[in-house]
């Protein structure tokens, strides 16, 4: 079969008749039309580099092949050589190339594509929670502990300093604590989180090819579902997953393109609704109203007049009023069936900026400040007043302690490895390949950070109508401030790191084209070149 194969392109090559019954003038110029047989070669043979091939005379062939040979020479150099200094190369090259050829894949509409996104993110998200052994620990095993109580119609958590403190906890308590009652396992509860955070993919390719290419997106799109950190995080019962769906699709109500049929004003009540549903899963509507409110103050100077100023009022104060009536009712609704007496508020407010504010611990947890605040407490001090004299002595310290805290306090935001959390017991049992998995999840953000970066610098040359996109950079900016201030975990930037990957194909997008313009560059080189040589 094989020699058959090669046999027929020989005789097509050189000019003789196909044996399988085309002549040599089927595949000539731009008309590849007739006969049914021959599929295989004929698909190869209508794209324009094969048929510039079949053309060329013997000399010219060799010139190509040689050219071909000594590139795919070159670049496994290349390559071998990256990978002995770097082990990690080859994996992460290959995977490039696997996410370009997929996101060039152009026989797929977009309504598939989304599909099929869901589906292979899901299929990753799956994987994690089958091959992955995670404990429920730490803050999480008091949720899921009170989310099994609340399933059984048992409020007692809410007698516990934990959940007196930190009411908004609460919100997860009773998104578990309902689920559980479909399936009391922590198993089903990390499926859910599967199909959560892969509609979080989804999510991320309907921004990006609102305003981007759809290549882009769909290569920006992949890269965030081979991510290992959200890929391995739904084995972690956390608030961050469902909390970040709804924060996403907040913004895509607000920045998606698809909706201009749609009364505008009911959208961005809408947008109000699931932020505040985001909120009451995990307080982070902050890192959204405040972009937000930004967007509409820039907008209304940049076109600053009466009508516009009440067209941009309506559509944010349509978004801020449903968020606040709705957050209300639900902290009030938890108040009054009984779940929580605190409601859905933070009534320690303080805490995480006396952790954050810690020098000494770089802004992380620490078992410290909890008894120097209760040793002040003894003293007669309340519990504000002590957690302020706490934060005071913890920024008495110079100028060049507080900016190395700054700078620490961002490592551990935004690059500090993440995958403990889901990968304990991997890291206990297989310490080398915990090792190498943490590698290249820091690799691939680094590939997308850099994107990101580059995505957002090529903001400036977008048009005004796309001015939505500086919605992007201000997450992830005000992502920074807040944690800045309080506690900072890696799992804190989870949100933010969503909107890197979406920043990603616009530098994807630049990439593609300066690699477009370099190669009609080489095409018109290698014509030149090729017309110097003899034809048949």
């Amino acid at each position: 079969m094989i020699a058959s194969f090669l046999g027929r392109w020989y005789t097509v090559l050189n000019g003789a008749a196909d044996p399988m019954g085309e002549t040599p003038g089927a595949y000539a110029g731009k008309g590849v039309k007739s006969g049914k047989s021959g599929g295989f070669s004929r698909f190869f043979l209508r794209r324009a580099p094969f048929r510039r091939f079949v053309e060329m005379s013997g000399e010219t062939k060799v010139f190509c092949g040689l050219r071909l040979f000594f590139a795919i020479c070159f670049g496994a150099a290349v390559l071998c050589v990256v990978t002995v200094y770097y082990p990690l190369a080859g994996v992460i090259l290959f995977l490039a190339g696997l996410l370009v050829l997929l996101s060039r894949w152009k026989g797929i509409s977009a309504r598939r594509f989304s599909l099929g996104l869901f589906l292979l993110s899901l299929v990753i998200h799956l994987g994690a929670v089958a091959f992955l052994t995670t404990p429920i620990e730490s803050d999480f095993a008091l949720q899921y502990e009170a989310s099994r109580q609340f399933a059984q119609g048992d409020f007692s958590f809410q007698d516990t300093v934990y959940f007196q403190k930190w009411g908004y906890q609460t919100g997860l308590v009773i998104w578990q604590g309902t689920l559980l009652k479909l399936w009391n396992s922590p198993t089903f509860l990390r499926l859910v989180n599967c199909l959560v955070s892969a509609g979080t993919n989804v999510l991320v390719y309907l921004i990006a090819r609102d305003y981007f290419e759809e290549r882009a997106a769909r290569l920006a799109s992949l890269a965030y579902a081979f991510f290992l950190f959200p890929a391995t995080l739904v084995t972690v019962l956390c608030n961050n997953i469902p909390s970040a769906f709804f924060l996403y699709l907040c913004l895509y109500l607000v920045m998606g393109k698809g909706f201009k049929r749609c009364h505008r004003v009911l959208i961005y009540a809408l947008a109000g609704a699931s932020l505040a549903v985001a909120n009451a899963l995990w307080p982070d509507a902050p890192l959204v109203l405040v972009p937000l409110l930004a967007y509409f103050v820039f907008r209304f100077l940049s076109q600053a007049s009466w009508k516009n100023f009440l067209h941009y009022l309506k559509r944010f104060g349509a978004l801020l009023l449903t968020f606040l009536v709705l957050s209300a009712g639900m902290s009030g609704l938890v108040k009054a069936t009984g779940v929580n007496a605190a409601g859905l508020s933070n009534n320690d407010p303080l805490w995480g900026t006396v952790l954050g504010t810690n020098t000494e611990w770089k802004g992380l947890y620490n078992n410290e400040d909890g008894p120097a605040i209760a040793e002040k407490e003894a003293e007669g001090m309340s519990r504000t007043q002590a957690e302020l004299q706490v934060i005071r002595e913890h920024l008495n310290v110079s100028p060049a302690a507080l900016v190395e805290l700054a700078a620490c306090k961002m490592k551990s935001l935004w690059w500090d490895r993440g995958l403990s959390w889901s990968m304990g017991g991997l890291k206990q049992q297989t310490p080398a390949l915990f090792a190498l998995l943490e590698e290249l999840d820091r690799a691939m953000f680094t590939c997308a950070l850099f994107l990101a970066a580059l995505g957002a610098i090529a903001l400036f040359r977008r048009p005004k109508e796309d001015f939505k996109l500086y919605l992007l950079p201000f997450v992830m900016f005000a992502t920074s401030c807040v944690y800045l201030l309080i506690e900072v975990q890696p799992r804190y930037a989870y949100a933010g790191q969503i909107a890197v990957f979406i920043l990603m194909a616009g530098g994807a997008q630049v990439l593609g084209s300066l690699w477009e313009t370099v190669t009609a560059k080489w095409r018109q080189g290698f014509q030149k070149q090729e017309s110097f040589l003899p034809r048949k």
